[in-house]
Protein backbone atom coordinates (compact mmCIF):
# COMPACT_ATOMS: atom_id res chain seq x y z
CA UNK A 1 0.00 0.00 0.00
CA UNK A 2 2.68 1.78 0.38
CA UNK A 3 4.37 1.78 -2.30
CA UNK A 4 0.95 1.66 -5.27
CA UNK A 5 -0.43 5.16 -2.73
CA UNK A 6 2.83 7.15 -1.59
CA UNK A 7 5.92 6.55 -2.59
CA UNK A 8 5.20 6.28 -6.39
CA UNK A 9 3.85 9.64 -5.91
CA UNK A 10 6.44 11.80 -6.64
CA UNK A 11 6.92 9.72 -10.02
CA UNK A 12 3.53 10.14 -10.95
CA UNK A 13 3.30 14.26 -10.34
CA UNK A 14 6.39 14.71 -12.11
CA UNK A 15 6.47 12.35 -15.02
CA UNK A 16 2.57 13.31 -15.96
CA UNK A 17 1.73 16.70 -16.49
CA UNK A 18 -1.12 18.49 -13.67
CA UNK A 19 -3.90 17.67 -16.17
CA UNK A 20 -2.85 14.46 -16.80
CA UNK A 21 -2.60 13.50 -13.24
CA UNK A 22 -5.63 14.82 -12.82
CA UNK A 23 -6.98 12.28 -15.32
CA UNK A 24 -5.46 9.74 -13.11
CA UNK A 25 -7.50 10.99 -10.27
CA UNK A 26 -10.73 10.70 -11.55
CA UNK A 27 -9.64 7.19 -13.32
CA UNK A 28 -8.83 6.33 -9.52
CA UNK A 29 -12.04 7.73 -8.89
CA UNK A 30 -13.82 5.66 -10.36
CA UNK A 31 -11.91 2.41 -10.24
CA UNK A 32 -12.68 2.37 -6.80
CA UNK A 33 -16.55 3.06 -7.57
CA UNK A 34 -16.33 0.12 -9.98
CA UNK A 35 -14.48 -1.85 -7.53
CA UNK A 36 -16.83 -1.71 -4.88
CA UNK A 37 -19.78 -2.54 -7.07
CA UNK A 38 -18.40 -5.86 -8.75
CA UNK A 39 -16.63 -7.01 -6.07
CA UNK A 40 -19.96 -6.88 -3.67
CA UNK A 41 -18.35 -7.38 -0.51
CA UNK A 42 -17.44 -11.09 -1.01
CA UNK A 43 -14.12 -10.51 0.07
CA UNK A 44 -15.13 -9.56 3.49
CA UNK A 45 -18.13 -12.87 3.13
CA UNK A 46 -14.75 -14.73 2.96
CA UNK A 47 -13.07 -13.40 6.04
CA UNK A 48 -16.13 -14.75 8.27
CA UNK A 49 -17.16 -17.52 6.31
CA UNK A 50 -14.26 -18.95 5.38
CA UNK A 51 -13.72 -20.46 8.94
CA UNK A 52 -16.93 -22.34 9.25
CA UNK A 53 -16.95 -23.84 5.83
CA UNK A 54 -12.89 -25.22 7.06
CA UNK A 55 -14.51 -27.14 9.79
CA UNK A 56 -16.64 -29.07 7.28
CA UNK A 57 -13.58 -29.48 5.46
CA UNK A 58 -15.60 -27.47 2.58
CA UNK A 59 -13.20 -24.75 1.94
CA UNK A 60 -11.86 -25.50 -1.57
CA UNK A 61 -15.56 -26.03 -2.17
CA UNK A 62 -16.42 -22.74 -0.90
CA UNK A 63 -13.51 -20.51 -2.29
CA UNK A 64 -14.64 -22.39 -5.50
CA UNK A 65 -18.25 -20.87 -5.00
CA UNK A 66 -17.29 -17.33 -4.28
CA UNK A 67 -15.26 -17.19 -7.56
CA UNK A 68 -18.46 -18.70 -9.39
CA UNK A 69 -20.65 -16.03 -7.86
CA UNK A 70 -17.95 -13.37 -8.60
CA UNK A 71 -17.78 -14.16 -12.05
CA UNK A 72 -21.65 -13.86 -12.62
CA UNK A 73 -21.68 -10.24 -10.73
CA UNK A 74 -18.44 -9.66 -13.17
CA UNK A 75 -20.42 -10.91 -16.38
CA UNK A 76 -23.37 -8.67 -15.36
CA UNK A 77 -21.09 -5.39 -14.66
CA UNK A 78 -19.25 -6.18 -17.84
CA UNK A 79 -22.36 -6.40 -20.06
CA UNK A 80 -24.45 -3.12 -18.22
CA UNK A 81 -20.85 -1.17 -19.10
CA UNK A 82 -20.72 -2.38 -22.25
CA UNK A 83 -24.56 -1.20 -23.35
CA UNK A 84 -24.71 1.89 -20.85
CA UNK A 85 -20.88 2.33 -19.96
CA UNK A 86 -20.30 5.18 -22.17
CA UNK A 87 -23.58 7.27 -20.34
CA UNK A 88 -22.78 6.13 -17.33
CA UNK A 89 -19.08 7.42 -17.63
CA UNK A 90 -20.41 10.93 -18.98
CA UNK A 91 -22.45 11.09 -15.63
CA UNK A 92 -19.33 10.72 -13.25
CA UNK A 93 -16.83 12.08 -15.13
CA UNK A 94 -18.20 14.38 -17.77
CA UNK A 95 -14.35 16.27 -18.57
CA UNK A 96 -12.52 13.02 -19.82
CA UNK A 97 -13.77 10.71 -22.68
CA UNK A 98 -14.84 6.95 -21.73
CA UNK A 99 -12.13 5.94 -23.90
CA UNK A 100 -9.53 4.36 -23.33
CA UNK A 101 -9.99 5.16 -19.19
CA UNK A 102 -13.05 3.59 -19.09
CA UNK A 103 -12.36 -0.48 -20.25
CA UNK A 104 -9.10 0.12 -17.99
CA UNK A 105 -11.63 0.83 -14.68
CA UNK A 106 -13.78 -2.04 -15.43
CA UNK A 107 -10.78 -4.61 -15.92
CA UNK A 108 -8.78 -2.78 -12.73
CA UNK A 109 -11.71 -3.79 -11.09
CA UNK A 110 -12.44 -7.32 -12.09
CA UNK A 111 -8.87 -8.40 -12.11
CA UNK A 112 -8.02 -7.03 -8.93
CA UNK A 113 -10.42 -9.43 -6.99
CA UNK A 114 -8.46 -12.26 -7.78
CA UNK A 115 -5.20 -11.25 -5.51
CA UNK A 116 -7.19 -9.74 -2.87
CA UNK A 117 -8.80 -13.23 -2.59
CA UNK A 118 -5.76 -15.19 -2.25
CA UNK A 119 -4.42 -12.53 0.53
CA UNK A 120 -7.72 -13.09 2.01
CA UNK A 121 -7.05 -16.23 1.92
CA UNK A 122 -3.18 -16.46 3.20
CA UNK A 123 -4.25 -14.21 6.33
CA UNK A 124 -6.99 -16.42 7.44
CA UNK A 125 -4.94 -19.59 6.96
CA UNK A 126 -2.50 -17.33 8.83
CA UNK A 127 0.11 -17.98 6.48
CA UNK A 128 2.53 -15.25 7.04
CA UNK A 129 5.57 -16.27 4.71
CA UNK A 130 3.76 -15.87 1.78
CA UNK A 131 1.26 -13.47 2.34
CA UNK A 132 4.20 -10.86 2.93
CA UNK A 133 6.58 -12.19 0.10
CA UNK A 134 3.74 -11.80 -2.36
CA UNK A 135 3.07 -8.42 -1.15
CA UNK A 136 6.59 -7.09 -1.52
CA UNK A 137 6.93 -9.12 -4.81
CA UNK A 138 3.48 -7.32 -6.30
CA UNK A 139 4.95 -4.00 -5.17
CA UNK A 140 8.36 -4.51 -6.95
CA UNK A 141 6.67 -5.37 -10.19
CA UNK A 142 4.07 -2.52 -9.95
CA UNK A 143 7.29 -0.61 -9.18
CA UNK A 144 8.84 -1.89 -12.65
CA UNK A 145 5.85 -1.89 -14.97
CA UNK A 146 5.00 1.75 -13.59
CA UNK A 147 8.95 2.91 -14.45
CA UNK A 148 9.08 0.95 -17.95
CA UNK A 149 5.90 2.59 -19.19
CA UNK A 150 6.13 5.83 -17.82
CA UNK A 151 10.34 6.76 -18.10
CA UNK A 152 11.16 4.37 -20.67
CA UNK A 153 7.79 4.17 -22.88
CA UNK A 154 7.05 7.24 -21.72
CA UNK A 155 2.97 6.47 -22.50
CA UNK A 156 1.29 8.75 -19.86
CA UNK A 157 -1.53 8.05 -18.05
CA UNK A 158 -2.47 5.32 -20.33
CA UNK A 159 0.89 3.99 -19.67
CA UNK A 160 0.03 3.86 -15.81
CA UNK A 161 -3.40 2.51 -15.81
CA UNK A 162 -1.64 -0.76 -18.51
CA UNK A 163 1.17 -0.90 -15.94
CA UNK A 164 -1.49 -1.06 -12.77
CA UNK A 165 -3.89 -3.84 -14.91
CA UNK A 166 -0.71 -5.77 -15.56
CA UNK A 167 0.38 -6.08 -11.96
CA UNK A 168 -3.08 -6.94 -11.24
CA UNK A 169 -2.98 -9.59 -13.84
CA UNK A 170 0.39 -11.62 -12.45
CA UNK A 171 -0.72 -11.09 -8.90
CA UNK A 172 -4.26 -13.06 -10.16
CA UNK A 173 -1.84 -15.50 -10.80
CA UNK A 174 -1.37 -16.76 -7.35
CA UNK A 175 -4.92 -17.57 -7.01
CA UNK A 176 -4.65 -20.48 -9.53
CA UNK A 177 -2.15 -22.09 -8.13
CA UNK A 178 -3.94 -22.12 -4.65
CA UNK A 179 -6.72 -23.72 -6.63
CA UNK A 180 -4.79 -25.81 -8.82
CA UNK A 181 -7.04 -28.92 -9.39
CA UNK A 182 -9.01 -28.09 -6.27
CA UNK A 183 -11.63 -25.51 -8.32
CA UNK A 184 -15.33 -27.27 -7.92
CA UNK A 185 -17.37 -26.63 -11.28
CA UNK A 186 -20.67 -26.62 -9.36
CA UNK A 187 -21.35 -23.99 -6.92
CA UNK A 188 -23.37 -24.73 -3.69
CA UNK A 189 -26.37 -22.82 -3.71
CA UNK A 190 -26.49 -22.65 0.50
CA UNK A 191 -22.76 -20.93 0.05
CA UNK A 192 -23.99 -18.62 -2.57
CA UNK A 193 -26.87 -17.71 -0.26
CA UNK A 194 -24.52 -17.23 2.85
CA UNK A 195 -22.61 -15.30 1.20
CA UNK A 196 -24.88 -12.87 -0.22
CA UNK A 197 -26.24 -12.74 3.07
CA UNK A 198 -23.42 -11.39 5.24
CA UNK A 199 -21.75 -9.29 1.94
CA UNK A 200 -25.10 -7.40 1.52
CA UNK A 201 -24.79 -5.16 4.07
CA UNK A 202 -20.90 -4.78 3.72
CA UNK A 203 -21.49 -3.55 0.19
CA UNK A 204 -24.17 -0.99 1.85
CA UNK A 205 -20.65 0.19 4.12
CA UNK A 206 -18.92 0.03 1.29
CA UNK A 207 -20.79 2.42 -0.79
CA UNK A 208 -21.59 4.49 2.26
CA UNK A 209 -17.77 5.47 3.37
CA UNK A 210 -16.98 5.88 -0.58
CA UNK A 211 -19.65 8.37 -0.36
CA UNK A 212 -18.33 9.75 2.82
CA UNK A 213 -14.88 9.99 1.13
CA UNK A 214 -14.89 10.86 -2.09
CA UNK A 215 -18.46 12.47 -3.54
CA UNK A 216 -16.07 15.72 -3.37
CA UNK A 217 -13.95 14.39 -5.97
CA UNK A 218 -17.20 13.35 -8.23
CA UNK A 219 -19.02 16.75 -7.82
CA UNK A 220 -15.64 18.71 -7.88
CA UNK A 221 -15.34 17.20 -11.74
CA UNK A 222 -18.56 19.57 -12.88
CA UNK A 223 -17.19 22.77 -11.48
CA UNK A 224 -13.27 22.61 -11.55
CA UNK A 225 -10.79 22.27 -14.20
CA UNK A 226 -8.60 18.57 -14.13
CA UNK A 227 -6.03 20.42 -12.70
CA UNK A 228 -7.72 21.57 -9.74
CA UNK A 229 -8.55 18.21 -9.37
CA UNK A 230 -5.14 16.96 -9.40
CA UNK A 231 -4.76 19.21 -6.72
CA UNK A 232 -7.18 18.30 -4.34
CA UNK A 233 -6.02 14.17 -5.19
CA UNK A 234 -3.31 14.31 -4.24
CA UNK A 235 -3.78 16.58 -0.81
CA UNK A 236 -6.57 13.82 -0.72
CA UNK A 237 -4.05 10.50 -1.12
CA UNK A 238 -0.98 12.29 1.07
CA UNK A 239 -3.82 12.99 4.01
CA UNK A 240 -5.03 9.13 3.70
CA UNK A 241 -1.53 7.95 5.66
CA UNK A 242 -3.58 9.20 8.82
CA UNK A 243 -6.60 6.94 7.97
CA UNK A 244 -4.18 3.99 6.95
CA UNK A 245 -2.19 4.49 10.23
CA UNK A 246 -5.10 4.23 12.51
CA UNK A 247 -6.41 1.31 10.40
CA UNK A 248 -2.95 -0.42 11.12
CA UNK A 249 -2.80 0.57 15.07
CA UNK A 250 -7.06 -0.28 15.29
CA UNK A 251 -6.08 -3.44 14.50
CA UNK A 252 -3.45 -4.03 17.33
CA UNK A 253 -6.08 -2.33 19.87
CA UNK A 254 -9.66 -4.42 18.89
CA UNK A 255 -8.16 -8.11 19.78
CA UNK A 256 -7.65 -6.46 23.43
CA UNK A 257 -11.17 -4.69 23.65
CA UNK A 258 -12.90 -7.83 22.14
CA UNK A 259 -11.43 -10.42 24.26
CA UNK A 260 -12.48 -8.15 28.00
CA UNK A 261 -15.11 -9.61 29.85
CA UNK A 262 -18.35 -7.18 30.25
CA UNK A 263 -16.98 -6.34 33.68
CA UNK A 264 -13.21 -5.31 32.36
CA UNK A 265 -14.42 -3.65 28.64
CA UNK A 266 -14.62 0.17 29.98
CA UNK A 267 -11.32 0.30 31.50
CA UNK A 268 -9.86 -1.24 28.85
CA UNK A 269 -11.65 0.81 25.79
CA UNK A 270 -9.99 3.35 28.41
CA UNK A 271 -6.51 2.11 28.53
CA UNK A 272 -6.19 1.46 24.85
CA UNK A 273 -8.52 3.80 23.10
CA UNK A 274 -6.81 6.34 24.92
CA UNK A 275 -3.44 5.65 23.77
CA UNK A 276 -5.33 4.93 19.98
CA UNK A 277 -6.52 8.78 20.60
CA UNK A 278 -3.22 10.07 21.50
CA UNK A 279 -1.29 7.82 18.66
CA UNK A 280 -3.39 9.65 16.29
CA UNK A 281 -3.08 12.75 17.50
CA UNK A 282 0.30 12.92 16.96
CA UNK A 283 0.53 11.63 13.60
CA UNK A 284 -1.69 14.22 12.56
CA UNK A 285 -0.14 16.84 14.10
CA UNK A 286 3.44 15.91 12.82
CA UNK A 287 1.45 15.78 8.86
CA UNK A 288 0.06 18.95 9.55
CA UNK A 289 3.91 20.80 10.88
CA UNK A 290 6.26 19.11 8.01
CA UNK A 291 3.00 19.20 5.69
CA UNK A 292 4.64 21.70 3.17
CA UNK A 293 7.92 19.73 3.13
CA UNK A 294 5.97 16.98 2.41
CA UNK A 295 4.17 18.30 -0.62
CA UNK A 296 7.66 19.45 -1.69
CA UNK A 297 9.19 16.01 -1.84
CA UNK A 298 5.65 14.73 -3.12
CA UNK A 299 5.19 16.62 -6.48
CA UNK A 300 6.42 20.12 -8.37
CA UNK A 301 6.17 23.66 -6.83
CA UNK A 302 2.87 23.92 -9.06
CA UNK A 303 1.18 21.62 -6.31
CA UNK A 304 2.26 23.91 -3.05
CA UNK A 305 -1.25 25.68 -3.26
CA UNK A 306 -2.87 22.67 -1.95
CA UNK A 307 -1.42 22.80 1.73
CA UNK A 308 -4.92 24.24 3.04
CA UNK A 309 -6.74 21.36 1.45
CA UNK A 310 -3.90 18.97 2.78
CA UNK A 311 -4.13 20.42 6.43
CA UNK A 312 -8.39 20.40 6.44
CA UNK A 313 -8.06 16.58 4.99
CA UNK A 314 -5.91 15.78 7.52
CA UNK A 315 -8.55 16.75 9.78
CA UNK A 316 -11.27 15.06 8.45
CA UNK A 317 -9.34 11.56 8.75
CA UNK A 318 -8.21 12.02 12.51
CA UNK A 319 -11.83 12.51 13.05
CA UNK A 320 -12.37 9.31 10.99
CA UNK A 321 -9.55 7.55 12.59
CA UNK A 322 -11.30 8.29 16.06
CA UNK A 323 -14.95 6.98 15.15
CA UNK A 324 -13.08 3.83 14.98
CA UNK A 325 -12.76 3.42 19.04
CA UNK A 326 -17.03 4.09 18.41
CA UNK A 327 -17.39 1.42 15.68
CA UNK A 328 -15.35 -0.93 17.89
CA UNK A 329 -17.75 -0.33 20.70
CA UNK A 330 -20.38 -0.95 18.73
CA UNK A 331 -19.35 -4.06 17.28
CA UNK A 332 -18.62 -4.86 21.04
CA UNK A 333 -22.13 -4.72 22.04
CA UNK A 334 -22.58 -6.24 18.88
CA UNK A 335 -24.63 -3.08 16.82
CA UNK A 336 -22.79 -3.26 13.48
CA UNK A 337 -26.08 -1.54 11.71
CA UNK A 338 -25.31 1.06 14.25
CA UNK A 339 -21.92 1.75 12.42
CA UNK A 340 -23.43 1.51 9.05
CA UNK A 341 -26.38 3.87 9.47
CA UNK A 342 -23.70 6.52 11.06
CA UNK A 343 -21.68 5.98 8.10
CA UNK A 344 -24.83 6.11 5.61
CA UNK A 345 -25.91 9.62 7.67
CA UNK A 346 -22.29 11.22 6.99
CA UNK A 347 -22.28 10.18 2.97
CA UNK A 348 -25.53 12.18 2.64
CA UNK A 349 -23.77 15.11 4.67
CA UNK A 350 -21.22 15.17 2.61
CA UNK A 351 -23.25 14.89 -0.14
CA UNK A 352 -25.28 17.50 0.25
CA UNK A 353 -22.37 19.71 1.92
CA UNK A 354 -20.27 19.59 -1.52
CA UNK A 355 -23.51 20.25 -3.71
CA UNK A 356 -24.21 23.47 -1.62
CA UNK A 357 -20.42 24.47 -1.06
CA UNK A 358 -18.28 23.42 -4.41
CA UNK A 359 -19.74 25.61 -6.75
CA UNK A 360 -18.99 28.80 -4.53
CA UNK A 361 -15.67 27.61 -3.17
CA UNK A 362 -14.23 24.69 -5.49
CA UNK A 363 -11.44 22.19 -3.88
CA UNK A 364 -12.14 23.97 -0.36
CA UNK A 365 -15.74 23.44 -0.45
CA UNK A 366 -15.23 20.16 -0.87
CA UNK A 367 -12.83 19.72 1.78
CA UNK A 368 -14.77 21.79 4.03
CA UNK A 369 -17.58 19.13 3.22
CA UNK A 370 -15.54 16.51 3.89
CA UNK A 371 -14.26 17.78 7.14
CA UNK A 372 -17.73 18.74 8.53
CA UNK A 373 -19.08 15.10 7.83
CA UNK A 374 -16.49 13.15 9.26
CA UNK A 375 -16.67 15.32 11.89
CA UNK A 376 -20.74 14.81 12.44
CA UNK A 377 -19.95 11.12 12.21
CA UNK A 378 -17.41 11.03 15.21
CA UNK A 379 -20.45 13.16 17.38
CA UNK A 380 -23.00 10.64 16.23
CA UNK A 381 -21.08 7.97 17.22
CA UNK A 382 -19.99 9.20 20.40
CA UNK A 383 -23.98 10.20 21.48
CA UNK A 384 -24.33 6.69 20.45
CA UNK A 385 -22.14 5.18 22.18
CA UNK A 386 -22.42 6.83 26.02
CA UNK A 387 -25.43 4.21 26.63
CA UNK A 388 -22.45 1.58 26.83
CA UNK A 389 -20.64 3.52 29.46
CA UNK A 390 -18.15 6.49 29.76
CA UNK A 391 -15.11 5.70 28.24
CA UNK A 392 -13.42 8.81 28.11
CA UNK A 393 -13.40 12.52 30.30
CA UNK A 394 -14.80 15.18 28.64
CA UNK A 395 -11.76 17.52 29.57
CA UNK A 396 -9.16 14.61 28.06
CA UNK A 397 -10.85 14.97 24.68
CA UNK A 398 -11.32 18.67 25.19
CA UNK A 399 -7.19 19.09 25.98
CA UNK A 400 -6.70 17.14 22.99
CA UNK A 401 -8.73 19.13 20.98
CA UNK A 402 -7.05 22.41 21.92
CA UNK A 403 -3.98 20.47 21.03
CA UNK A 404 -4.44 19.99 17.76
CA UNK A 405 -5.71 23.08 17.06
CA UNK A 406 -2.74 24.74 18.52
CA UNK A 407 -0.64 22.69 15.51
CA UNK A 408 -2.58 23.73 12.80
CA UNK A 409 -2.16 27.41 13.83
CA UNK A 410 2.20 27.03 14.52
CA UNK A 411 1.92 24.80 10.57
CA UNK A 412 0.35 27.92 9.15
CA UNK A 413 2.34 30.19 10.30
CA UNK A 414 5.36 27.98 10.26
CA UNK A 415 4.98 27.29 6.42
CA UNK A 416 5.04 31.19 5.54
CA UNK A 417 7.34 33.63 7.92
CA UNK A 418 9.49 31.56 8.20
CA UNK A 419 12.72 30.61 6.46
CA UNK A 420 13.00 26.89 5.60
CA UNK A 421 16.20 25.52 7.61
CA UNK A 422 14.66 27.53 10.85
CA UNK A 423 11.63 26.28 10.12
CA UNK A 424 12.78 22.35 9.70
CA UNK A 425 14.79 22.86 13.30
CA UNK A 426 11.89 24.67 15.46
CA UNK A 427 9.47 21.58 13.78
CA UNK A 428 11.15 19.01 14.88
CA UNK A 429 11.93 20.65 18.22
CA UNK A 430 8.10 21.01 18.89
CA UNK A 431 7.10 17.60 17.45
CA UNK A 432 9.65 15.96 20.20
CA UNK A 433 8.20 17.92 22.80
CA UNK A 434 4.91 17.05 21.94
CA UNK A 435 5.63 13.45 21.94
CA UNK A 436 6.89 13.89 25.46
CA UNK A 437 3.54 15.54 26.17
CA UNK A 438 1.98 12.97 24.85
CA UNK A 439 3.20 9.96 26.00
CA UNK A 440 2.99 11.52 30.09
CA UNK A 441 -0.67 11.99 29.07
CA UNK A 442 -0.76 8.09 28.35
CA UNK A 443 1.55 6.95 31.65
CA UNK A 444 -0.90 9.59 33.59
CA UNK A 445 -4.45 7.82 31.99
CA UNK A 446 -2.70 4.44 32.22
CA UNK A 447 -2.29 5.01 36.21
CA UNK A 448 -5.90 5.78 36.16
CA UNK A 449 -8.94 3.82 34.46
CA UNK A 450 -10.94 6.36 32.42
CA UNK A 451 -7.80 8.51 31.56
CA UNK A 452 -8.15 11.37 33.64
Amino acid sequence: MAVSSFLLIPLYTRALSQEEYGIYIISKTNIDIFTYIVQFGLISAVSRLYFDYKKRNEQYEYISTVLILFFAIAAVFSTTMFLYGDHLWSMISPQISPEPYLWFCVAIAIVSFFPSLSSIWFRVEEKAFPFITIQIATALLLVAFVSINMLYLKTGVVGLLRAILLNSVCASSVIVVLLWGKFRLKPKISQVKASLNYALPIFAGYVAYFVLNRVGTVILQRYVPIDKIAVYGLMQQLSMVVTIAGNSFGMAFQPAIYSCGPDRVEQQIAKTGGMYLLVMLFISSALVLFGSDIIWLAAPPKYAEGYVIFVILVMANLAYSINMINNTILLYFKYPTLSVAITTIGGMVATALSMALVPTYNIYGASLASLTAFICVLVMGFLLTRKFGSFFKMKFIMRLAVIMLAVVLVGMFMRTNVPHLISLLVKTGLITALGYVLYSQYKKGDASPGIA
